[in-house]
C-alpha cells in the first residue's frame, strides 16, 4: 500500500491498494470505510463570442488604464500541458507561474488565457486539480502560500455531500474566513441533467420517476444519487440501477450497504463499448422497502454524445459542493451569442442550494454570471470556441482582479459586494436562483452613487425650536457629509443610509444638504428649512377682540393680523378659534 495524500483533520488517506489487500484493510478497527477515487469532472465546453467587450473589462483599460497591475490570479483546472504554445502565439505572459501540472489537458491553459485577454497585467499563477479531495484542498493552500489574490476553479467533486459542506466546501470556507482573497467557482454545468425530489414508493419500493439516457457508440455517463442523510451516518438504504429500455434488464447498478454508519451516495459510471445506440433508464429503488423517505438527488453527466432526455429534470437547486459555500462566487454561464446576452445557458447550474447538516438552510446561489463561447488558442487541441461555466467563471475572476486592481485598498468582501451591486439585474428584480445578482459588468463598479429615497419633502417650513430630522438611502456603501449653510454638522462613514437630526431651529432660511461620496462619484440632497417665529399662543378672548377690530368698535392691532394681510377680518377671528381648538 502506498499512501499518497493524507488529511488528519478529516480523518482520510488516499492510496494505492492491491485489490487481493482491500477486504484485509477494510478489516482493521480503525478504517470506517474506503471507497475508490471519483474523478472530479471539470465544468467545460465549448460556443461563441468575447467577454472582454460584454463584460467592459476592455473599456476599463482603456478608458481608466485599469489592467490587472498589483493582482495575482490562480487557476485550478486540470491541465496547462500546451501553454507554452499560447506563451509564443501572445496569449499568455512568459512569466506564467505553473506550480504544478501533473493532471493533463489544458482547460487550465483556456482559462488563463481569458484572465490574460481581460487583466494583461495581473500575475497569472496555475495548479491541477491534483486527482483527489486531499490534493485539491493542498493546491488551494499552495495557491495562497503564492500569493494569489483570486482563485479560480471549475472543478466538481461529485463524491462529495450535496447536503452538508464536505472536505473541499470545508476547507474553502476556512481559507475565505483566515485570508483576504477572493475564490470563484463555476457553479456547474448539471441544469439540463439534474433532478431532486422527495422519494415516493411506485408500489414496487422505486422511485416513481425514472431517468432515461441513450449513449451512442463510445459514449459513457457518469450517474450519482444522494440522499439527505449526513454522511457517515446514514441507515436509509437506496440503490441506483442502470436497466435497458427494452427488456428493463439491469446493466449496471450501484447496491452500497447503509446500516447507520455509512455515506447516503451510490455512483453508476457506464461506458457503451459497443457498434449500435443503446437506450437506457434509471431507477432508484428503496432496498426491502426499509428506507425512511427522504429528499434524493440524482446527477447524471453524459460525455461523448451520450444524451439525457428531459423527463423529471429540473435545474433547481443543482449547485453543490465548494460553490455552494456562501463566501464563493458561484457563476452560472449566459449564451454570449444571444442577442442581449440576457439569456441562461440550459446547462447552467441553478440555485438554491439546500443544505440539511447541521441544520437546514437554504443559501441563495448562484451568485453572478459571466459569458461562454468566447475565443481562446486552442492550445493542445482545446475545443474552440470555449463553452461552459468554466469560461463564465474565468470571466468573473478576471473581472474582480481588475477591479480589485483599481481599488486596492478595499478588502476581498467589499470587492465581492461591489460586483454585486453593480451587475446587471437580469431575470426577476434583485437577486435570483438563476442569475444571482445578474451578469458581471466592471464598467458598472465605476457609476456614481444614486440617493434612492429622502425625507422630509424639501423645501420645510418649521418654528423656532423644533426638533427635525433629515434622513437618506442611497444605493451603494458611501460616506455622508452634513452640512448647514455650508458649515459641517456631521458625518458618517461606510453607510447605504443616515439621517441628521437638528433640536435647535434659529430664525431663518437654512440651506441643509448631504453630500454622498464614494470612489465612484457624489450625489447630494438639499432641503430649504424656512423657520419662523413661534407665534403666540391665543384664546377665545383673542378671537373676539379680532371680530370687534373687524366690525370697527375697536382700533386696529397688529398682533390680531393672524395671516398676514395688513388687516383684521373676520376671517382673523375664525383663524384664531380654529388655532385654540386645534381645528386645522
Amino acid at each position: 500500500m502506498e499512501v499518497t495524500d493524507r488529511d488528519e483533520g478529516n480523518h482520510l488517506a488516499v492510496a494505492w491498494v492491491e485489490v487481493n489487500d482491500l477486504e484485509a484493510l477494510a478489516s482493521q478497527e480503525a478504517v470506517r470505510t474506503i471507497r475508490t477515487v471519483m474523478t472530479p469532472l471539470l465544468r467545460k465546453g465549448s460556443v461563441t463570442t468575447e467577454g472582454d467587450v460584454i463584460h467592459h473589462t476592455y473599456d476599463m483599460r482603456t478608458a481608466h488604464s485599469r489592467s490587472g497591475s498589483g493582482v495575482n490570479v490562480g487557476i485550478i483546472s486540470d491541465g496547462v500541458d500546451h501553454w507554452i504554445d499560447a506563451r509564443n502565439s501572445g496569449d499568455l505572459p512568459a512569466d506564467l507561474v505553473v506550480i504544478s501540472n501533473r493532471q493533463g489537458g489544458d482547460e487550465g491553459t483556456a482559462m488563463l488565457e481569458i484572465v490574460h485577454d481581460m487583466v494583461p497585467d495581473a500575475d497569472l499563477y496555475f495548479h491541477d486539480w491534483g486527482g483527489n479531495v486531499v490534493a485539491f484542498n493542498a493546491a488551494i493552500n499552495a495557491l495562497v502560500d503564492a500569493g494569489c489574490d483570486v482563485i479560480c476553479d471549475d472543478v466538481a467533486w461529485i463524491g462529495e455531500s450535496f447536503f452538508e459542506d464536505g472536505v473541499v466546501a470545508s476547507h474553502i470556507g476556512s481559507v475565505l474566513a483566515s485570508n483576504d482573497i477572493i475564490y470563484v467557482s463555476s457553479a456547474g454545468n448539471a441544469g439540463d441533467s439534474h433532478y431532486q425530489g422527495d422519494y415516493h414508493n411506485d408500489g414496487y419500493n422505486c422511485h416513481d420517476k425514472v431517468w432515461y439516457i441513450d449513449f451512442d457508440p463510445g459514449s459513457s455517463a457518469s450517474i450519482v444519487l444522494q440522499w439527505n442523510d449526513a454522511f457517515g451516518d446514514s441507515c436509509n438504504d437506496y440503490d441506483l440501477y442502470l436497466c435497458d429500455y427494452y427488456t428493463e434488464e439491469i446493466l449496471l447498478y450501484s447496491e452500497g450497504i447503509q446500516d447507520g454508519d455509512d455515506d447516503p451516495i451510490e455512483f453508476i459510471d457506464s461506458i457503451n463499448t459497443g457498434d449500435s445506440l443503446i437506450e437506457c433508464f434509471v431507477v432508484v429503488a428503496n432496498y426491502n422497502g426499509e428506507a425512511a423517505t427522504k429528499t434524493l438527488e440524482v446527477f447524471i453527466y453524459p460525455e461523448n454524445g451520450a444524451s439525457v432526455y428531459t423527463n423529471n429534470i429540473d435545474p433547481a437547486d443543482s449547485i453543490f459542493g465548494h460553490p455552494a459555500v456562501p463566501s464563493v462566487i458561484a457563476v452560472g454561464a449566459i449564451n454570449a451569442s444571444d442577442p442581449g446576452n440576457d439569456d441562461i445557458e440550459d446547462f447552467s447550474s441553478q440555485g438554491p442550494a439546500t443544505i440539511s447538516y447541521p441544520s437546514p438552510v437554504c443559501r441563495h446561489k448562484p451568485d453572478l454570471c459571466g459569458v461562454d463561447g468566447v475565443t481562446v488558442t486552442g492550445a493542445g487541441g482545446f475545443p474552440i470556441p470555449f463553452y461552459r461555466t468554466s469560461a463564465a467563471a474565468s470571466h468573473v475572476a478576471a473581472i474582480a482582479a481588475q477591479l480589485w486592481g483599481a481599488f486596492p485598498d478595499k478588502t476581498g468582501d467589499e470587492i465581492c459586494s461591489v460586483l454585486y451591486d453593480s451587475a446587471v439585474d437580469l431575470g426577476s428584480a434583485g437577486h435570483n436562483n438563476i442569475y444571482g445578482y445578474g451578469r458581471a459588468d466592471v464598467l458598472n463598479t465605476l457609476t456614481p452613487p444614486n440617493i434612492t429615497s429622502s425625507a422630509p419633502p424639501s423645501n420645510v417650513s418649521d418654528t423656532e425650536g423644533i426638533s427635525k430630522t433629515f434622513n437618506i438611502s442611497i444605493n451603494q456603501t458611501v460616506n455622508v457629509t452634513w452640512q448647514i449653510n455650508s458649515t459641517v454638522v456631521q458625518f458618517n462613514t461606510s453607510v447605504t443610509e443616515t439621517s441628521y437630526t437638528n433640536t435647535s431651529a434659529v430664525i431663518g432660511v437654512w440651506n441643509v444638504s448631504a453630500v454622498a461620496s464614494n470612489t465612484n462619484g457624489t450625489t447630494m440632497q438639499t432641503w430649504i428649512w424656512n423657520i419662523t417665529e413661534t407665534p403666540p399662543a391665543f384664546t377665545t378672548t383673542d378671537a373676539v377682540i379680532a371680530l370687534e377690530i373687524a366690525v370697527g368698535s375697536r382700533p386696529h392691532d397688529d398682533a390680531m393680523d393672524v395671516n398676514g394681510d395688513g388687516g383684521v377680518t373676520s376671517l382673523d377671528a375664525l383663524m384664531i378659534l380654529q388655532a385654540v381648538f386645534s381645528l386645522t
